[in-house]
């Protein structure tokens, strides 16, 4: 075997034991205290329910918000619930699907990183720059404060994407940059942001179109996720304050000194061979250190800026590959130190970081904790549309009763997104059903459309029902703008299908024709 490719795999395999010493508490018992992780299993559990019931694209989570349901998948990154939920379906419970995707996050974003940092510094180099990454404060404060699965997941998908970027992979591209748009709404976001313009900087002409056709394949959520939010109470809800977030900033910022002193020293002493990737990782570390610190307090009383933003220190995600990058420069430049360098990083990272992490806490629920909690996951109802004035504190009795009349229900269907009744009515009537209305459902009385009235405080939905007895039919489907913005990453995948699939394996035949040819 090819002495390169046996290095590589040792690499590799280090790697995944450097991750499992980052990951040993995800392998205990029970699942980490966490401030958002038992949020994100209930957010699944009610996301497959949904899905398994038929909806797709998922918007409106029917078991969540007491069973009146929530469109919170309409607007908060679904990447982890897609992935969840397919591999739900192999039979691993939701806190273990979790723990999968956390897990599997920091491995390949590891992996990828090292072959990433392949294209710039040596074998050992790149392994200690990826090295750095799994040691990284804000990764362990993701992975055991904030139990932030979209952020992990973000953060492996820019990793890969940042690999096929420098190894020019346009048919690798268009899938992980739709992967990447739909893993985090923030950090997407900045990550979108950072790679587009590294791809300007290293002028990859040939990747402008397939990055672009990345994102218009995750079209079916970010453009409802935008013109949507006109409906809900997003923009009037203060769902933090960012200035008291500060602290969590500056413990990040001591526990990445070790970092920041590497960085310095490589800005010095590095490689002047990259000085292109070396000024735009040094804007980018400046920067958002920066902007995590009070030092840019009065950003932060701009509106529009905290609430998309919310958090100071989600800016320290920005280092997740600038770091290592000048790590492994300095690695790269200053060989006969770099030994030096790792066992010193190693164990101030090992003391400061790592060990303390190590303590988390795991509590054990059973399953049907997560897969019966029906809270609506956020932390302001932020998405809850503007119509309704009183908020559910307890799940109603019934899905459905009479408002109003002199009527019986007789159920025949029902699930988080289809309602099938028979309504008995003596006289006309008013059914009311128990779930708040969003965009999207419609109902049919005896195959005929019919209105469906919520001008009352809790925002239910109630139907006019005649007298007699009729069938009644509800549906939770896409409205036109959302069709549009389906059948827009619909056709986008198409393209992608055509001309970076079919195409490249076409052209990859050709070109082998040609050798053998060649060869005759």
């Amino acid at each position: 075997m090819n002495r390169n490719i046996v290095r590589r795999l040792f690499i590799v395999v280090l790697l995944g034991v450097a991750s499992f010493l980052v990951l040993l508490p995800l392998f205990r018992p029970g699942f980490p205290v966490t401030d958002d992780g038992n949020w994100m299993i209930v957010r699944l559990s009610a996301f497959y329910q949904s899905f398994r019931d038929g909806q797709f694209p998922v918007r409106f989570l029917g078991r969540l918000n007491f069973s009146y349901g929530y469109p919170v998948a309409n607007f908060l990154y679904p990447g982890f619930l897609y992935l969840g939920s397919f591999v739900h379906i192999f039979g691993l419970n939701f806190q273990n699907v979790i723990k999968v995707i956390m897990a599997s996050s920091i491995v390949i974003g590891a992996v990828a990183l090292y072959f990433w940092l392949r294209y710039f510094f040596d074998e050992i180099s790149s392994a200690l720059g990826s090295l750095s990454f799994l040691f990284m404060p804000y990764v362990f404060y993701d992975l055991y404060k904030r139990g932030s699965v979209g952020e992990l997941l973000a953060m492996g998908v820019c990793m890969v994407a940042l690999w096929a970027i420098e190894g020019g992979y346009r048919w690798i591209l268009p899938p992980v940059v739709a992967m990447l748009a739909i893993s985090h709404n923030t950090l997407a976001l900045f990550f979108i942001g950072v790679l587009f313009f590294y791809i300007i900087l290293k002028q990859f002409k040939k990747l402008i179109i397939p990055f672009f056709l990345g994102l218009v394949m995750s079209a079916f959520f970010w453009l409802p996720a935008i013109f949507d939010q006109s409906i809900v109470i997003f923009n009037k809800v203060s769902i933090s304050d960012p200035t008291q977030y500060f602290k969590d900033s500056q413990q990040l910022l001591l526990l990445g000194l070790t970092y920041l002193i590497a960085c310095l020293l490589a800005f010095f002493w590095g490689n002047r061979t990259y000085s292109k990737e070396r000024n735009y990782f040094s804007v980018i570390l400046i920067g958002s250190t920066l902007f995590a610190t009070s030092i840019t307090s009065f950003v932060w009383h701009i509106s529009l800026f905290a609430r998309l933003i919310q958090f100071p220190f989600r800016f320290f995600s920005l280092w997740i590959f600038a770091a290592p990058w000048f790590i492994a420069d300095i690695a790269n430049s200053r060989k006969r130190l770099r030994f030096w360098i790792l066992g010193l990083f190693v164990l101030a990272n090992l003391y400061f970081v790592v060990l303390p992490y190590q303590k988390t806490q795991n509590v054990i629920n059973p399953e049907g904790y997560f897969t019966t909690n029906e809270a609506t996951t956020t932390v302001a109802n932020e998405y809850m549309p503007k119509w309704i004035n009183v908020y559910p504190t307890q799940r109603s009795p019934n899905r459905f009763e009479i408002y109003q009349g002199n009527a019986t229900v007789e159920e025949r269907k029902v699930t988080t997104n289809l309602i099938s009744l028979i309504v008995h009515a003596k006289d006309s009537s008013i059914l009311q059903v128990n779930t708040i209305y969003y965009p999207g459902w419609g109902v049919m009385i005896d195959n005929k459309p019919a209105e469906i009235l919520y001008d009352n405080p809790f925002g239910l939905m109630q139907i006019v029902i005649p007298s007699g007895n009729h069938i009644v039919y509800m549906t939770f489907r896409e409205t036109a703008g959302r069709f549009v913005a389906d059948s827009i990453s619909v056709v986008a995948i198409i393209l992608y299908i055509i001309f970076f699939i079919i195409l490249e394996i076409v052209y990859s035949f050709n070109v082998v024709k040609k050798q053998k040819n060649v060869k005759k």
